[in-house]
């Protein structure tokens, strides 16, 4: 799903992927609205790790570079500084891979990390 264009730049724009957006989709049908669920962290994979003043090379997975006080992230024991390989049994490369998992739950629902 197409969120902006750049006009002035030729073929550039952003996306959010339909594995995302799918979920988001499917429980505005069912409830009639979506309760996102934040657990309170800011993390960085590979690729925008890069981009960052953070000297952490990570090969996969998620650093965690923000935990918000009182968050689900905080009360699971989530500090920063951590790397986040896996989300339930699936193997996390980047941002998106944990959200998708995320946004497919309700809220009470427990993700293993």
């Amino acid at each position: 799903i197409c969120t902006i264009k750049i006009s002035d730049a030729e073929l550039m724009g952003f996306c959010v992927k339909i594995n995302i957006a799918k979920p988001v989709n499917d429980k505005i049908e069912k409830n009639g609205e979506f309760d996102e669920i934040d657990i309170g962290m800011w993390c960085y994979d590979k690729y925008s790790i890069r981009e960052t003043d953070i000297y952490s090379k990570i090969d996969n997975g998620l650093y965690v570079a923000k935990v918000d006080a009182n968050s689900l992230a905080e009360k699971s024991g989530i500090r920063v500084g951590d790397v986040i390989n896996c989300a339930d049994i699936s193997k996390l490369q980047s941002v998106n891979d944990l959200k998708e998992i995320i946004f497919s739950r309700d809220n009470g629902e427990n993700i293993i990390l």
